[in-house]
């Protein structure tokens, strides 16, 4: 749940969408009602998605006139708040038949909308998940040849920890970024090879390292702006790392240090901060947190990251993608590219089946050590890629009081979960759909 501004959702749709609309003739009207707080919490990336999806669809299925978005916002039963929102066009419109499955998966409208090439039909149904998966419903009202009208509604959350005229300013400033020269210490391949190509594509210029010892050595040699620390490596972890280069004195003493970690624990967040951290970024990573402490730590110079993020489904059923959260993957593949994901895609199978194996060796060396350390390897590179069931699953043998039988017996599953991972996050054509997501009528 992230506090974010309403109008900044609706402002970044109309800019994408904008010169689209333009294109085809088209007036396209955003109407925002004043009952919209400038701050709420929930889930802004979902709420992008929905609202990119479905006034995509409107201006792809209107030849002339106007697609208009319009919100409200009314108080909800629970102590929250429900965001009311309609997108209508004056398009080719829907026939009611067709209107009964427009959102199940794999379902195309028979008649007006199929001979303009519809793609796979699965937009909808994905809308249909992400708006529930708020707590609301989503509707149409269209009539053919009359146009359409989506109307969805989501639960959100009265912003009372922030002042919205503040952040409404503050999201008003606009800084140009500098490049900064970053130092990122991470032992996985995977990982690193994907902080250092989101970096680098903002057009910082990005040293790697694999261990704390060695990250202790590049700073030694090279005047960094910052460094992103791991917090468990081998050789020599970020936290002891972070203690000999504050010890180091001068300059290395304020040098911006950022942990990177998938160890969020409250326990150990305070033993980071005791060995002399500025800041702690969990994984997977959120590029927009990152982004904002990095501002915050060395002022404008830092700035320049951002999160964008387009639905997709796997080809199995609703029920299928809710082991991948491909809204997670979808922002990887907007930041990084289509060269770049493909890359870490073939790095990420790779890594996860070298995991694999290495699991299945500790647990019959009956190490329990080296399984919970293989464990945390897998729960940040799985959540980094969306595969949520397999991050939660290394996170329950990473932390819980497991014992090697019972691992033994979970294994046969998580190896399943693992494998299905991959298959799903493999899918032929993946990055493209990510990049350019199926529009349903």
């Amino acid at each position: 749940c992230a506090t974010f501004a309403p109008s900044d959702i609706f402002q970044s749709v109309n800019e994408l969408l904008e010169p689209i609309a333009a294109e085809r003739g088209i007036r396209l009207a955003f109407d925002v009602s004043e009952s919209v707080a400038q701050t709420m919490m929930g889930d802004p990336k979902r709420l992008r998605q929905v609202l990119v999806n479905l006034t995509g669809n409107a201006l792809k299925f209107t030849e002339r006139g106007t697609v208009a978005v319009n919100a409200d916002c009314y108080p909800g039963d629970t102590g929250d708040d429900v965001l009311h929102v309609s997108v209508s066009d004056t398009g080719i419109g829907i026939s009611d038949a067709d209107q009964q499955n427009l959102f199940k998966p794999y379902v195309q409208a028979e008649s007006g909308a199929s001979a303009r090439s519809l793609g796979t039909g699965l937009g909808l149904s994905i809308c249909k998940l992400l708006v529930e998966a708020m707590g609301g419903e989503i509707t149409v009202a269209s009539r053919e040849g009359s146009g359409s009208t989506f109307t969805f509604s989501v639960r959100l959350q009265p912003d009372r920890a922030h002042s919205a005229q503040a952040l409404r300013r503050q999201s008003n400033v606009s800084v140009k970024a500098v490049p900064l020269r970053i130092l990122a210490a991470e032992d996985n391949e995977t990982s690193r090879y994907l902080v250092q190509s989101m970096l680098e594509r903002k057009g910082h210029a990005v040293d790697t390292v694999e261990n704390g010892a060695l990250a202790i050595e590049a700073v030694k040699q090279q005047n960094y702006d910052l460094v992103l620390m791991d917090m468990q490596m081998p050789v020599m972890d970020g936290k002891d790392a972070v203690r000999v280069i504050r010890k180091l004195g001068g300059a290395y003493a304020t040098l911006p240090i950022i942990a990177l970690t998938a160890d969020m624990v409250d326990e150990n967040r305070s033993t980071y901060f005791d060995a002399g951290i500025d800041a702690l970024v969990g994984k997977p990573v959120d590029w927009t947190v990152l982004d904002n402490e990095m501002m915050r730590l060395t002022g404008p110079r830092g700035a320049g990251l951002g999160t964008a993020g387009a639905p997709f489904a796997s080809n199995g059923s609703p029920a299928a993608i809710t082991d991948i959260d491909f809204g997670t993957l979808a922002s990887v593949v907007d930041l990084l590219g289509l060269e770049k994901f493909d890359k870490l895609v073939a790095s990420f199978r790779e890594n996860m089946q070298k995991y694999k194996v290495d699991m299945q060796q500790n647990v019959s060396a009956n190490d329990l050590r080296q399984v919970r350390r293989t464990a945390h390897s897998i729960k940040g590179l799985a959540l980094q890629f969306g595969a949520t069931t397999v991050g939660q699953m290394a996170a329950r043998m990473e932390t819980d009081a497991m014992g090697i039988t019972e691992m033994t017996t979970q294994l046969p599953l998580f190896d399943q979960k693992i494998t299905e991972a991959l298959d799903a996050i493999s899918q032929p054509g993946l990055a493209e759909q990510l990049l350019n997501p199926p529009i349903a009528p």
